[in-house]
């Protein structure tokens, strides 16, 4: 495959550079009628001359085309790709923390007035307490 693009692009060159003498040469024609006087002939020759310009565009197109698929085409099957090698690079170094002292606890002291007549000191037992508490009943916060 990528010789016939080298082919089509060989061709395409042939005839971008035959279209450009073409060109070339009716445009020199045109000229030299219309100095001559004859503008009707002139005006034919330099229409002949841009479509010649035109086909020699096309044709320049048609080379690139094909010699940058020729070109793809032999990178791709004698070229083969080369993946990048995967460096393991050592770890980061671990994140230093600074460690601030523990902040003092605050035991706030809440004062509450004594019970109120006839209610209880101390809460009745809840059912299933462990009855194996040291010194009896845990100690109710005043």
């Amino acid at each position: 495959m990528e010789r016939k693009m080298r082919q089509e692009a060989n061709k395409a060159h042939k005839q971008e550079m035959r279209a450009e003498r073409r060109e070339e040469r009716l445009h020199s024609r045109a000229v030299n009628a219309a100095v001559h006087g004859n503008l009707g002939q002139a005006i034919r020759l330099e229409s002949k001359s841009q479509a010649a310009g035109q086909r020699a565009e096309n044709a320049h197109h048609r080379e690139v085309s094909a010699a940058a698929t020729a070109n793809a085409i032999h990178f791709s099957q004698h070229h083969p790709h080369h993946h990048p090698h995967h460096h393991h690079h050592n770890p980061p170094p671990p994140v230093v923390h600074h460690h601030h002292p523990p902040r003092p606890q605050v035991h706030v002291v809440h004062h509450h007035p004594p019970p109120a007549a006839g209610y209880p000191a101390v809460p009745p037992p809840r059912p299933g307490y462990p009855a194996s508490y040291p010194y009896g009943q845990p100690p109710y916060p005043r």
